[in-house]
C-alpha cells in the first residue's frame, strides 16, 4: 500500500494540503527533525485522522512538496532519513536497484 491512515487522540490543529510536512500529531512540522509524514490528502481541522504516504512505496516528486519555511535540504535529509526516495520533472527514469 502506498497510503496510510494515521489516527490521533485529538483533532489535528489546522487544515492539512497535500505534500504538506507534519509531526506525529497531525501538526505542521515545525523543524526538520519534528517530520514524520507527508501528507497525500486533504483533512480538515479537528479530524481526528488523516492520510499520508508510506515511505517504502512513494516517490516524492519535490515540487509537490510544501515545504513552509522549512529548510529544504534538511527537511530532504529528514524524509530521506524516514525512508522516501526523490525524483524531479525532468527525471525520465525511476531507480530500478
Amino acid at each position: 500500500m502506498q497510503d496510510k491512515l494515521i489516527r490521533v487522540e485529538s483533532g489535528i490543529p489546522a487544515d492539512l494540503i497535500v505534500g504538506d510536512l507534519i509531526d506525529v500529531t497531525g501538526a505542521k512540522a515545525a523543524a526538520p527533525g519534528d517530520i514524520a509524514y507527508v501528507v497525500v490528502e486533504p483533512a480538515k481541522a479537528g479530524s481526528k485522522a488523516f492520510i499520508v504516504a508510506s515511505p517504502e512505496h512513494t516517490i516524492l516528486a519535490l515540487v509537490g512538496v510544501e515545504f513552509g519555511s522549512l529548510d529544504k535540504s534538511f527537511a530532504q535529509a529528514q524524509l530521506a532519513t524516514l525512508g522516501f526516495t526523490f525524483t524531479d520533472y525532468d527525471t525520465v527514469a525511476l531507480r530500478t536497484t
